[in-house]
């Protein structure tokens, strides 16, 4: 019961700042996310019921599938993250770092490919 008040009043915090702010404030990570699906959801269900502009549909669909994603996937990342130390142990961390640099190595070669262009106010 503790748990489930303490998340509550987290909940209730982040959507309290979430709202004051104008979902530009976020105090936790995948507590505001959860706030965002919840928001989201609400927007989808104003929406189908004509209290909102059909054309924000898209928009609120793509940032809710977005979110529902990034949560999903930390989920995942938590369970197969202790599944796969308890099955390898502490070799898991040096590969997973392996995989964190390539992911890396690859974004740093990507991004020196862009050609950037030169600002016209100079």
């Amino acid at each position: 019961m503790l748990i489930l008040g303490l998340a509550f009043l987290m909940g209730l915090q982040n959507a309290i700042v979430t709202h004051i702010s104008n979902a530009r404030v976020r105090t936790t990570h995948v507590s505001g996310m959860s706030t965002d699906i919840g928001i989201g959801l609400a927007r989808m269900i104003d929406i189908l019921r004509g209290q909102k502009a059909r054309e924000d549909r898209q928009a609120v669909k793509t940032r809710l599938l977005l979110h529902i994603g990034t949560v999903l996937s930390f989920l995942l990342g938590g369970i197969v993250g202790v599944l796969s130390w308890r099955i390898v142990g502490d070799l898991c961390f040096g590969f997973a770092g392996l995989v964190l640099a390539c992911v890396a190595l690859l974004a740093i070669a990507s991004a020196s490919q862009i050609e950037v262009q030169p600002d016209p106010l100079d």
